[in-house]
């Protein structure tokens, strides 16, 4: 009997597919490749863009246009759609409609915290030449990726390798700042407006602790506007409002911004910061409109809980620029760099003087655009931008450099920078007056000498005396603790860390060093709690454990009386204790970890590998 080879080789090919997905889902994550070869391709250059979808797609021109415009940025190389159910269609249909811009369309499901931690999973999205954050729950998002090595990759794209990066509904939720991930039920227009501090927003606002985009430091999103919710079939024009006024509230800081999508609405925002809206031009049914809201240098006259909310100022308090999306998103701009110059739209007053029933905007209507732009100039630049630092660097790093700097248990991995690395895309949430532990492991079998500076009073100048945050000396990985000056300055300011070779000297905020390294940070300064990764506050120099990167099996060298050894997460969970010098790790899925070491009392802490 002869047989059809095609047809076996096809059923042998749904065979492994079917094995492989059965595999990777048993380690929590699911990679479905829809078409093209992954990572086949040669050199390519990404641009950094971002791309916020209200959510709802309908597959019409303002689609397909703006997804154009996203897979341009990629360079032609590969675009992965990221999520937590099951594997969907996004990627099948990107591939079917753009396959010759892209070199590969894939889905990556990752449905537990320890696939979020998974190596090869960290791999795939560092991989991506386009990365686009599905729909979904975005609270799911933040307990599952938060603090893990998928939201470092992430960041790795959004920062380093700078490439697109986008995301429609709960993708899109996630991608500021500041961001609202409702613990129970999503609130309402009116129960936020009634109540700002409704029990649907307990434990649910968050600010600089997941994703880094730089031109969203200060901005928080909204979805699905134009969508009926509730019994009293409620917009979510009033809840956008209420949820800037939260964020203003929360971090003490007029300077707070906040992007609100129509259903089928696409903002794009390119490299430099000015954002563009596609959109069907208000020809179906959906009005596919952004909202730029800018808190008009007012904070909220009542914001209290079980108060209903007041923010007038005479019926100004809220500017905000609606751009109606075109197909082609020709026609309109808006800049993020000012938050004030703009085109193709106009400024709109929002306002309430008693909650939801005086709100003047409710359910997209009661205002109208031809409002003055806002009085405050519209807000300020990105970290990277505005105050302008003393140049500081160093001329070789062939024996020593930066691998990792973090605060509070949130880390950014840099590697050699060959003298510089230039993070002010990367930003840790300080408190006034609160305790913070600073996180660096040096790259080096020298001693070096590490100092940090943070300009508290933004002007512009690290000051020697009242800014230097710490001084040590180490070879060593090193946690210490600082205290924030309750004078500090609210908003986002820079954080410079040198690390030079101990027999030059002390390092100065200007220098320019023979050996060593600098970095510059931004830090965001509020009157907000910080998450921190559990223990890490005890500033302490020891050996390391090893081997590192490990199998399993660490083993700590010591002559303590008292020693304890513990496995923590990025996110802080304890994993593992023991009480000895030695511990196994063989069941835990590869990917990084932290080592606690307690030795008679005394910490610290050593970032590990397991392979």
């Amino acid at each position: 009997m002869k047989i059809n080879n095609y047809f076996l080789d096809k059923t042998i090919y749904v065979v492994l597919l079917s094995l492989i997905s059965t595999l990777t889902l048993g380690q929590g994550y699911n990679f479905s490749l829809e078409g093209g070869t992954w990572n086949g391709h040669g050199n390519v250059t990404t641009q950094q863009a971002t791309m916020l979808v209200g959510g709802a797609e309908v597959g019409g021109d303002g689609e397909v246009n703006a997804t154009q415009w996203f897979v341009n940025q990629s360079g032609g190389g590969d675009y992965l759609v990221l999520r937590t159910d099951a594997v969907g269609g996004q990627a099948s249909w990107v591939w079917s409609n753009f396959s010759s811009s892209i070199s590969s369309a894939a889905e990556l499901s990752i449905t537990t915290a320890n696939g979020a931690n998974n190596a090869t999973v960290a791999q795939y999205i560092r991989d991506a030449e386009a990365l686009f954050i599905a729909g979904g729950d975005q609270r799911e998002y933040m307990d599952l990726w938060k603090g893990t090595a998928v939201a470092d990759a992430i960041n790795y794209l959004i920062n380093d390798k700078k490439a697109p990066v986008g995301g429609t509904s709960a993708g899109m939720a996630i991608m500021g700042g500041a961001y609202y991930a409702p613990a129970t039920s999503g609130v309402l227009s009116s129960e936020i407006l009634n109540d700002p501090f409704h029990q649907y927003t307990n434990n649910s606002f968050f600010y600089n602790d997941f994703l880094q985009n730089p031109y969203l430091t200060n901005v928080i999103t909204d979805t699905h506007l134009d969508r009926t919710h509730g019994t009293g079939n409620e917009n979510r024009y009033g809840r956008a409002f209420g949820i800037l006024a939260r964020t203003i509230s929360d971090q003490n800081d007029q300077q707070r911004y906040a992007i609100a999508c129509d259903e089928a609405a696409f903002v794009c925002i390119d490299a430099s910061g000015n954002a563009k809206v596609f959109g069907d031009g208000g020809q179906t049914q959906y009005p596919t409109k952004a909202y730029f809201m800018v808190g008009n240098c007012s904070t909220p006259e009542t914001i209290s809980a079980g108060q209903p909310l007041v923010w007038n100022k005479n019926g100004e308090a809220v500017k905000a620029y609606v751009i109606q999306g075109s197909v082609n998103g020709n026609g309109n701009s808006f800049s993020l760099n000012d938050w004030e110059t703009a085109s193709g739209g106009g400024w709109m007053n929002l306002y309430t003087t008693n909650g939801y029933s005086s709100f003047n905007y409710l359910n997209g209507s009661g205002a109208s655009t031809g409002a003055s732009a806002p009085s405050c100039g519209g807000g300020t630049p990105p970290p990277t931008g505005g105050v302008q630092y003393c140049a500081s660097y160093g001329n070789s790093t062939s024996y020593e450099f930066i691998d990792e700097v973090g605060i509070d248990g949130n880390y950014h991995f840099s590697g050699n920078d060959n003298g510089y690395g230039d993070y002010t895309s990367v930003s840790f949430n300080l408190t006034k007056g609160g305790s913070h532990t600073f996180f660096l492991d040096p790259n080096t079998s020298s001693r070096e000498r590490v100092v940090v500076w943070i300009d508290y009073n933004q002007d512009g100048v690290f000051d020697a005396n009242t800014e230097e945050v710490l001084y040590k000396q180490t070879r060593r990985s090193f946690s210490s603790s600082f205290t924030v000056p309750s004078t500090a300055l609210s908003g986002a300011t820079r954080m410079r860390v040198s690390m030079q070779y101990a027999s030059d000297g002390y390092p100065y905020p200007c220098d320019v060093l023979d050996y060593g390294e600098v970095e510059d940070y931004t830090v965001v300064i509020s009157n907000s709690s910080s998450q921190r990764l559990a223990g890490a506050t005890v500033e302490v120099e020891g050996s390391m454990a090893y081997p590192n990167p490990t199998n399993g099996r660490l083993t700590y060298p010591s002559t303590a009386s008292n020693i304890t050894l513990v496995v923590v997460d990025a996110l802080g969970r304890e994993l593992r204790k023991v009480t000895k010098n030695t511990i196994d790790i063989s069941d835990l899925n590869n990917g990084l970890y932290y080592l606690r070491i307690i030795e008679d009392g005394e910490e610290s802490v050593q970032k590990i590998i397991k392979n």
